[in-house]
């Protein structure tokens, strides 16, 4: 009952945290954000929430796991069964061994519990997330006169940029961002900006993990530098997403309009952008240390329903199998129909009725009953020859020293050291 209780308290709290996230903070292609800023805030949710999350996936698993102990106890008919095919099942302790000789609604309920936890396992700690430090960045593609306070017109750079797959409006440029006073900021702290070549310039903005400021990249072409007026060409305003889309697309075009998503193998020395060709000569780009470092706490809608699915499953079940229980044991008197959970019981049930295939063999040990294998013209299987005697005489307790190792098999610690 404390079980199913633990259960039912944790798809209450899996339910109220999903519908609290999905009805605040909504999603877009599988990912809500739930909180963009500053990353040591960030840090912080982090380690409370998947504080939070392992305490309710400890609690549903030790529950479910404690359920499926007590699905694959066996009744002493079970026991009785096994012993006269001369084998043994396991009791007090979770096991493989007994299920083949349970019923089939305990096997599948067993089986149902054991499936539900897998996801639990796997993707629980996945249903919130942060990022690492990312930074919003503004380019513009300028002239030389751009320095010299000249005038410049957002509808002019618009229209120049139009067409091209890595300006494309519907990736960049967020609507919710004042065009006008990022470039004017931008125009008025070009002194501190710091100066790279064209090189350094491309592997800064093409790296995904370097922190990533405004940037002005100043045009080669003589052509283009006067008038002097208008001298802002293009513009490019990116931000994180969510999605596949890489945020150095607008670099990685090189001028041809066409969508490219591989990187050049060698450094760049010639670098072209936006549709008109544009050269480019130099930048001057935002310093590091200038930067606001921000981070993205995020959460994932389908792996949190998901969660939520697999504790009701296992709510559900451990509920049908307390209400089996119950109706079982009111209706049942037989003793060789009830389960034996715990090394007390088994030992009361054969205090009542000793079993015939292994009474006066309390001083027994695993090894009486292991099944071995002999050479008869081909390696054959043979039953424990102690199982197949009809009486057995009293033995005599042998005092011998036992070291720990030997409590497991030395199968059993090869797969241990090995794995």
């Amino acid at each position: 009952m404390v079980q199913l209780g633990i259960i039912g308290l944790i798809l209450i709290t899996n339910l109220s945290l999903t519908i609290f996230a999905v009805a605040s903070y909504g999603s877009e292609n599988g990912v809500g954000l739930i909180y963009h800023g500053e990353c040591s805030t960030v840090k912080r949710l982090d380690q409370w929430i998947h504080l939070l999350i392992n305490l309710l996936g400890t609690g549903m698993l030790s529950a479910s796991n404690y359920c499926m102990q007590l699905q694959a106890a066996p009744t002493r008919e079970n026991v009785d069964t096994a012993h006269k095919a001369g084998k043994w099942l396991d009791i007090g302790i979770p096991s493989l061994r007994n299920l083949r000789y349970l019923s089939n609604w305990r096997r599948a309920s067993w089986a149902l519990l054991a499936i539900s936890s897998i996801p639990v396992h796997l993707i629980y700690n996945s249903a919130v997330f942060k990022s690492l430090s990312s930074h919003n960045y503004t380019v513009a593609v300028v002239k030389d006169s751009f320095l010299n306070n000249s005038s410049w017109s957002l509808s002019t750079a618009e229209a120049n940029r139009a067409g091209d797959w890595g300006w494309d409006d519907t990736r960049v440029n967020p609507q919710n961002l004042d065009y006008e006073e990022i470039i004017r900021g931008m125009q008025q702290d070009a002194q501190t900006y710091k100066e790279m070549n064209i090189s350094a310039c491309f592997a800064l903005y093409d790296d995904y993990w370097q922190p990533q400021g405004n940037a002005l990249v100043f045009v080669k072409n003589e052509t283009l530098q006067s008038p002097p007026e208008d001298s802002l060409l293009m513009y490019v305003s990116v931000v994180p997403r969510s999605d596949n889309w890489g945020k150095n697309m607008w670099a990685l075009g090189n001028g041809t309009g066409r969508f490219v998503a591989q990187s050049p193998p060698g450094d760049v020395t010639k670098w072209f952008l936006g549709p008109k060709y544009y050269e480019v000569d130099r930048c001057l780009v935002q310093p590091p240390e200038s930067l606001r470092t921000r981070c993205r706490f995020e959460y994932s809608p389908p792996i949190m329903f998901t969660i939520c699915i697999m504790n009701f499953l296992k709510a559900s079940i451990m509920l049908c199998i307390w209400v089996m229980r119950k109706w079982q044991n009111r209706q049942q008197r037989d003793q060789a129909k009830q389960v034996m959970h715990t090394l007390g019981d088994a030992i009361a049930s054969f205090m009542r009725e000793p079993c015939e295939h292994t009474e006066d063999l309390g001083l027994g040990t695993k090894y009486d009953f292991l099944t071995t294998r002999e050479w008869k013209n081909r390696l054959v299987r043979c039953p424990p020859t102690v199982l197949a005697e009809e009486t057995h005489e009293a033995r005599t307790f042998q005092v011998e020293v036992k070291y720990w190792r030997s409590a497991a098999s030395l199968k059993r610690w090869v797969i241990l050291l090995a794995t």
